[in-house]
């Protein structure tokens, strides 16, 4: 499968002077499916008198946003999205976040776990402190631990489990590809490849990504790994390397070099723009259609905590609220009718 990993809005704190939403999004393309979706876009692009450029989201009116999810939904895709509302926070608030955050990360590591694994995590740990609280206020913040690990983690376990029951040869590869914002690589571009696949590793020893009953996972064989705490296989279980995963084929690519990223940044900006009400239900109430729908969530909206006992809190944005029941109305199942099935024979 492909990922483009994209994002819209500013991340500037704006110490409470107004509301303004801000996202982390993942696209996912079946890799089958990669040559059609583009040239289809192309054609797209070229309707919409873009043909030699990028089309940006932000710019997009509601007939052309409805356009480019139309086309998005022909193509199996599926979307991801964490959102939090930048405009809350003071910037001595994001300091202590940060430095709170970078502290947890070795919170639930011992001895016992692999050197490489831990020695990665106090590397981690030194450059998320260094990060610029311009970044640091969405990116990597969020839900215990940071968004760009949470998102990165829903979108890998949502993928999974979804194409596992549709299109199971998808799991034999990753192709990942994330917007890369400046022409040098940036303090939090590299947390891709250094902070994030330790993160979720270390987070999958204690709370393994779930899987579904029945489906075909053997594609994804080719990652299987011994537990990375060093204790005996349990038969029956899966161990996936994450690192591997995310390490496939990664690359930090300019947007307007890559199409995926293009569709992704769309989707972003009209994500952002429905919860900012800067555009109207007709360009993006069928966004939703991307979506797979979760049992608690299906577009994850974070708060971050500025209480030290709390990591995250309630999103109480009265717009947010109005727009992301539409949106989840219209998300797909996760569970195809076979496997609906087969969970209810199996009562798990």
């Amino acid at each position: 499968m492909h990922i483009f990993i994209d994002e819209s809005g500013q991340f500037i704190p704006l110490d409470g002077a107004k509301s303004r939403a801000a996202a982390t999004v993942g696209l996912v393309v079946p890799s089958s499916m990669q040559g059609a979706l583009r040239r289809s876009f192309r054609k797209l692009k070229q309707r919409l008198g873009a043909s030699g450029g990028e089309i940006k989201g932000a710019s997009l009116s509601e007939t052309d946003a409805a356009q480019v999810i139309a086309l998005l939904q022909q193509y199996d895709v599926i979307l991801e999205a964490v959102v939090v509302d930048a405009g809350e926070y003071r910037d001595l608030d994001i300091t202590d976040f940060k430095v709170r955050q970078a502290d947890r990360l070795m919170l639930h590591i011992t001895r016992e776990h692999q050197p490489t694994l831990i020695q990665e995590l106090v590397t981690s740990q030194e450059t998320m402190k260094a990060l610029p609280n311009v970044l640091m206020a969405v990116r990597p913040a969020g839900q215990r631990r940071g968004i760009a690990r949470r998102m990165t983690q829903w979108l890998l376990e949502t993928a999974t489990m979804y194409y596992a029951q549709r299109r199971p040869t998808e799991l034999g590869s990753f192709v990942w590809r994330v917007d890369a914002k400046d022409a040098s690589i940036t303090p939090m571009e590299n947390l891709w490849t250094s902070l994030i696949p330790p993160l979720i590793m270390a987070k999958t020893t204690m709370s393994p990504m779930g899987m579904i009953p029945g489906a075909d996972y053997s594609f994804l064989e080719r990652f299987d790994s011994a537990p990375v705490d060093g204790s005996a296989p349990i038969p029956g279980h899966y161990y996936t390397d994450i690192t591997r995963v995310l390490r496939d084929d990664f690359a930090l690519t300019p947007s307007e070099d890559d199409l995926g990223l293009q569709m992704a940044d769309i989707c972003a900006a009209i994500l952002t723009r429905a919860l900012n009400g800067t555009l109207q239900p007709p360009g993006w109430q069928s966004l939703g259609s991307l979506f797979v729908r979760r049992e608690r969530q299906t577009v994850r909206l974070i708060a971050l905590s500025l209480d030290r006992e709390q990591h995250s809190r309630d999103v109480a944005n009265p717009r947010w609220h109005a727009v992301v029941p539409t949106l989840e109305k219209r998300a797909r199942p996760m569970l195809t009718r076979r496997t609906w099935q087969l969970v209810k024979e199996s009562g798990t």
